[in-house]
């Protein structure tokens, strides 16, 4: 299963029917249902994570926790990607017990809004989004691996 931690953050996504995970300790362990693998692509970015009225979140282990408010759960799909995490100046941060720890340094947090999805993750003015010709396929460079380590 693929981390959003450690050093080789989403290195590969896809494995050979390998299940992805954004963390080992339980955070969306289980993308897939019945042998299928949803991969952070495909008709939107994880678009595909809420069926029959399931909605994924991103909460448990305080990982995102904070982004149900008031029982209202935040999908990964909507207008845009991770669109309504933002609310009245209010950031959503990926950073908390370990995962996408590393994005944060000296104080800084990096969220999942702005001007572009991850957009504070770059630097130099470019803007790294979580969609485009593959998941995150603007962090990479002539067949590079995606990867959100630092």
């Amino acid at each position: 299963m693929e981390a959003l931690c450690g050093r080789g953050v989403l290195a590969s996504l896809c494995g050979e029917g390998e299940m992805e995970a954004l963390c080992g300790r339980g955070v969306l362990a289980s993308l897939c249902g019945e042998g299928e693998t949803e991969a952070l692509c495909g008709g939107g970015v994880l678009a595909s994570l809420c069926g029959e009225g399931k909605t994924e979140a991103l909460c448990g282990g305080g990982v995102l926790a904070s982004l149900c408010g008031e029982g209202k759960t935040e999908a990964l799909c909507g207008g845009g990607v991770l669109a309504s995490l933002c609310g009245e100046g209010k950031t959503e941060a990926l950073c908390g017990g370990g995962v996408l720890a590393s994005l944060c340094g000296e104080g800084k947090t990096e969220a999942l809004c702005g001007g572009g999805v991850l957009a504070s993750l770059c630097g130099e003015g470019k803007t790294e989004a979580l969609c485009g010709g593959g998941v995150l396929a603007s962090l990479c460079g002539e067949g590079k691996i995606e990867s959100l380590a630092l």
